[in-house]
């Protein structure tokens, strides 16, 4: 029979009868032995024997001593020595097929030789600090052909050094494995006298959210890694490897880089400080800066190589999307001069076809001949201020792996956007961290989380976005401004509230230099229900009050267009009116300003206020000094005001606004209307005397002067 299962009772040996054979009769028998989950076993030999009850006389075949081998679905490692019980070493050899070995604490495991894995496994320090030593004299891990699949996680895997041509120092995998590298670190291993440096792949490998970095290859290529296969390298940084050819990868099979930063890469004699590709290369949303190549001159025969700082292509196919590949570097023949080189494409020479280059748009690229040229939404950049203004130095910028921030005002900010054409990016970042709509170009996304200050320079008339900010401004009319920084504020204003305004933050907006002529379409987020409720409400510092108004929505914006001053901005929604008004009107005579205005109802109008000023962009000044009272508070009733302004000057047109102020202290602007005071071109004197008595007259006409200038007249309607 087979699928019995037998549950031990009492204390070995066991037993089991497994029925009468025939004559001649063989067969195999299995025997597998599972241990609980919470069992302090860590290992299990099993010894059979197999009899019968009625012996034959050829006594060869009465009994026979089988041998078995045993398995465990789960082990933990709790001894940190090359080899013995509870070792790593012994574990990888009693862990069943598709197992999981993990640590019982943080260690570190010094090696005398390579670990082998043998069978498809998980290997996982998670949640520990887990080393795996070379000690400078072994290879660190290798995985065997055709095991599928092999997981090794959170693990750092260092001072391996290769003992041979085709392996690594630090893990290498063989054909037919399939193999993902998972939150680890494959730090400084060397290749030895011809080996690679920390990775060498002839499977299929992934690498995942980890880091690759300060590995070396003396004498073969691939400081970093090599790929004789397929790889994909996903969310993760290979910095600072050194190898006499190809400081960083060498690729002789597919390879995808995906949200990933490649940087500080060195190749010492020859090509490619980054990545030296001879198949398909795919480079998506990733970073590669700062690697350098150098140049060497054969001189039996004149070639000279060297070339790409960055890629070297050749053959394959290179396609780049939404990335940056710029400020890398050869270094020329006198071993000092630096020449701008990111992409390299050896020539035709009759044994190698150069690479097919396919530009996916919105890359930022430096100098090279083999990368994408500037044109439609990849764009160029100055290779040497790629680490002044583009990006910050490599550094921990949150998550599991080294990225180089995107600075402030740099090209990459909000690179994959244009009003045209928005291509889908990645949902999140190196690091993790969510991508929004106006994604950054490159392995690295400003988040709020790393900065609400946006500040951008302007250079012409258009769409300028603000990062993190979601802030978007059309500028229509530059005028003399030189740039406009915005803050995102988390809070209400915490000097001005409003009822109508809602949300949970605000925006400074401040115009750096702008003084004249300065007009934008300005557009925030929102996310009310009904958009069309939703306003753009700036605060006016000059009367601590909220202006709200809008031009067009959409489901997440809100529009208002021809904005030329800046300050406090939220959204905001209507509220009632204060007071319905019927009119407002400005009159020019006899040297003064005559205003008036009617209202149709006052149902929650506590008062008015009179601003003035000498342009239509907005007021300079308040006319009353305590609030205009409402003649009919609370009332559906309307009534009928008056106010003359007599500190005007001639030839000047004057503006004004009235501001209705609800019982809350919700604000609702009306105006400008326009006025202007003539100044005469002539004088006709009929007659001049002199009299004591005129004194008095002159005085009743300044006191008369006087109650013009502070009179207020109403009318009930």
């Amino acid at each position: 029979d087979s699928g019995v299962t037998i549950t031990p009772s009492g204390t070995a040996p066991y037993s089991w009868a497994i029925g009468d054979l025939a004559p001649e009769q063989g067969g195999t028998i299995t025997l597998t032995a599972q241990v609980r989950a919470d069992s302090t076993t860590t290992s299990l030999t099993n010894t059979a024997r197999i009899s019968t009850a009625d012996r034959e006389s050829n006594s060869s075949n009465n009994d026979a001593a089988v041998t078995t081998t045993s398995c465990l679905p789960t082990i933990m490692v709790t001894n940190d020595g090359d080899s013995g019980t509870g070792t790593l070493r012994q574990a990888l050899a009693d862990v069943c097929t598709g197992g999981i070995v993990g640590f019982s604490r943080a260690m570190t495991v010094t090696l005398a030789s390579a670990l082998e894995i043998t069978r498809p496994m998980t290997l996982s320090g998670s949640g520990l600090s887990i080393a795996l030593d070379g000690a400078g004299t072994s290879p660190v891990l290798i995985v065997g052909g055709d095991i599928s699949p092999v997981l090794l996680d959170s693990l750092m895997i260092t001072d391996g050094r290769a003992s041979g041509w085709n392996q690594a120092g630090g893990v290498t995998t063989r054909g037919g494995s399939h193999v993902t590298i998972r939150d680890s670190r494959i730090v400084g291993n060397d290749g030895g006298d011809e080996g690679m440096g920390g990775l060498h792949n002839e499977g299929t490998v992934t690498v995942e959210r980890s880091t690759i970095s300060d590995n070396r290859a003396t004498w073969a290529e691939g400081g970093g890694l090599s790929n004789w296969s397929t790889m994909t390298i996903r969310n993760s940084t290979i910095a600072n490897n050194q190898a006499t050819g190809s400081g960083g990868i060498y690729s002789e099979g597919p390879l995808t880089i995906i949200n990933s930063t490649i940087s500080g890469n060195r190749a010492t004699q020859w090509g490619a400080g980054a990545i030296y590709s001879r198949d398909h290369l795919r480079i998506t949303q990733s970073t590669i800066v700062n690697n350098r190549s150098v140049l060497l001159l054969y001189e039996d025969d004149g070639y000279l190589d060297g070339y790409g700082g960055a890629l070297y292509l050749r053959g394959g196919e290179l396609t780049i999307e939404r990335s940056i590949v710029a400020g890398n570097w050869h270094v020329g023949l006198d071993g000092t001069t630096t020449v701008a080189d990111d992409c390299y494409l050896p020539p035709d020479d009759g044994e190698v076809t150069p690479a097919v280059v396919n530009d996916g748009g919105h890359n930022l690229v430096g100098n090279g001949g083999g990368c994408p040229t500037a044109s439609g939404t990849t764009k160029s950049v100055d290779p040497g201020s790629v680490l002044t203004t583009l990006l910050e130095p490599l550094a921990d910028n949150g998550g599991p792996t080294e990225t180089h921030a995107v600075r402030n005002d740099s090209p990459a900010l909000d690179g994959v956007w244009s009003a045209t054409d928005a291509p889908t990016c990645d949902s999140a970042d190196q690091r993790g961290w969510s991508r929004g709509d106006w994604c950054d170009i490159g392995a690295f996304e400003v988040t709020l989380t790393d900065t609400h200050f946006i500040s951008r320079t302007l250079v012409a008339p258009g769409l300028y976005t603000f990062g993190p900010t979601q802030v978007l401004m059309e500028v229509t009319e530059m005028g003399t401004c030189q740039g406009i920084s915005v803050e995102w504020r988390q809070g209400s204003h915490p000097t001005h509230p409003a009822s109508n305004i809602i949300g949970t933050h605000y925006w400074h907006i401040e115009p750096l230099g702008c003084t004249d002529g300065f007009t934008v379409n300005l557009t925030l987020p929102q996310s009310r229900p009904l958009p069309e409720e939703a306003r753009l409400c700036r605060l006016d510092t000059s009367f601590n009050l909220w202006e709200c108004a809008a031009s067009s929505y959409t489901a997440t914006t809100v529009t208002l267009n021809g904005v030329s001053n800046f300050s406090d901005w939220a959204i905001g929604e209507d509220v009632p009116l204060a007071a319905g008004l019927a009119a407002f009107e400005a009159t020019g005579e006899g040297g003064v300003v005559y205003l008036a205005w009617e209202t149709v109802s006052e149902s929650d109008n506590l008062g008015f206020n009179l601003l003035r000023g000498t342009s239509s962009d907005g007021p300079e000044t308040q006319l009353n000094d305590a609030l205009i009272d409402s003649q009919a508070p609370g009332s559906a009733d309307g009534a009928s005001y008056d106010w003359v302004d007599a500190n005007v000057e001639g030839g000047v047109t004057y503006y004004y606004w009235l501001e209705t102020i609800s019982f809350s202290g919700a604000t609702e602007r009306h105006g400008p209307v326009s006025a202007a005071i003539q100044v005469p071109t002539s004088i006709e004197l009929g007659a001049f005397s002199a009299s004591p008595a005129a004194a008095p007259m002159w005085g009743l006409i300044a006191l008369t002067c006087a109650m013009l200038v502070s009179g207020l007249y109403w009318r009930r309607r």
